[in-house]
């Protein structure tokens, strides 16, 4: 079970660290040139930058989620295995 519990947190690991320097590098340059081009025309409307700002925070609170999820599962608490085992042996092992 720790086994399982431990790959899983590597897995989310790598997700997390994949969208932190694959997409969130991405998001910050086309934000940082919206803001460039506003700056330059000032008289346009950057309908976007909001979106984009949401897009940004988004993303940083998926790679939180997942970093603390691994957390979670690194560890492999009583929450944890109940997740992962099936329900039938539960039942069984009552019986």
């Amino acid at each position: 079970m720790l086994l399982v519990s431990r790959a899983i947190a590597l897995l989310q690991i790598i997700v997390a660290l994949n969208d932190s320097l694959v997409n969130l590098p991405v998001q910050v340059f086309v934000l940082s040139q919206r803001m460039k081009l506003s700056h330059a025309f000032p008289g346009t409307h950057m309908a976007l930058l909001p979106i984009e700002w949401t897009g940004i925070i988004s993303n940083l609170a998926h790679i939180l989620v997942l970093l603390v999820a691994a957390v979670l599962f690194w560890r492999c608490g009583p929450m944890i295995e109940g997740l992962l085992l099936p329900a039938s042996n539960t039942h069984e092992e009552a019986a």
